[in-house]
């Protein structure tokens, strides 16, 4: 309720990394789409009436991506993701705008257990999301899943 009563301008957000040269987003029917919309964001692919994933190449990302405001991140590695580690995977994506002003957002599904409670705490995603979308909108709690990079 809060977010929508919230006048403060919808922050832009797209998500992941690409899989052996395939972008994989959330459609904009997705449970993700839903969880980006409900926390006040303006996910980049709303406008998409999928509700599975949207398989694009580099290119399509960066078009519509490149200048917004937030990128979080899925990912599963005993590695720890980073903004170089990123750039060695591929040095493009220091040409998003959300990479050059650190405003990536992590969640490693091997050591937190997002895919095994978030279909039963719905809650505790949507109020992390709308704290890093609207810092200040709901009151301060420790990250369970989405960390900054």
């Amino acid at each position: 309720q809060k977010v929508r009563t919230h006048n403060a301008p919808r922050p832009t957000v797209f998500c992941d990394l690409p899989l052996s040269g395939t972008w994989y987003e959330p459609g904009g029917q997705s449970t993700m789409g839903q969880y980006l919309a409900d926390a006040g964001a303006d996910y980049l692919w709303s406008d998409r009436a999928e509700s599975g994933s949207l398989p694009l190449d580099f290119e399509a990302v960066y078009a519509r991506a490149a200048r917004a405001d937030f990128w979080l991140v899925k990912y599963g590695s005993a590695a720890t993701l980073t903004y170089d580690s990123m750039l060695r995977d591929d040095s493009r994506f220091r040409r998003f705008r959300a990479w050059q002003e650190r405003r990536i957002w992590s969640c490693n599904s091997l050591k937190v257990p997002f895919y095994e409670e978030t279909p039963f705490f719905p809650h505790l995603l949507l109020g992390e999301l709308i704290r890093i979308f609207h810092p200040g909108l709901l009151p301060d709690a420790p990250n369970r899943y989405y960390l900054p990079l």
